[in-house]
């Protein structure tokens, strides 16, 4: 009984990070349909790779090779139609599904905030990169005049 209530709870955990990664918290606009895709994504992984997890008692690799050709298959189905980057969260959505149903939720939760937030904050990192490689190079053309 324990593991079904845990069976519910990755499920229900599932859907709830698949509608964050796939919301627009910057947009005024609605896309449902990314929201839609990622919450049914992480969903589908999340109780695919539960189950093949939970009935592999012999530690059989096979099935684990099968469950990750699975899901390449489901992403590369789905990702066809969309956009840069609403494939990139259609594939972290996946991931994030499959890491759920192998039961670490603290772990997915954390990589969760932790996509969200370079994702909407990818410009303050590219100048970073920018700013120190510039830096570098003026480095070392004053390094060059000395």
């Amino acid at each position: 009984m324990l593991s079904f209530i845990a069976y519910i709870f990755k499920i229900i955990i599932s859907l709830v990070v698949g509608f964050l990664i796939g919301h627009d918290f910057k947009s005024d606009k609605e896309n449902n349909n990314i929201v839609l895709y990622t919450s049914l994504l992480s969903f589908t992984a999340s109780i695919f790779s539960s189950v093949v997890l939970r009935m592999n008692t012999t530690e059989s690799h096979f099935v684990v090779g099968f469950l990750l050709f699975g899901m390449i298959y489901l992403i590369n189905s789905f990702v066809e139609i969309f956009e840069k980057n609403d494939k990139s969260k259609l594939i972290f959505a996946t991931l994030i599904g499959i890491i759920i149903g192998a039961g670490y939720i603290l772990y997915s939760l954390l990589a969760t905030v932790i996509y969200i937030y370079i994702y909407y904050n990818v410009n303050i990192f590219i100048n970073l990169l920018s700013n120190t490689s510039s830096n570098n190079t003026l480095d070392s053309k004053v390094d060059e005049e000395e």
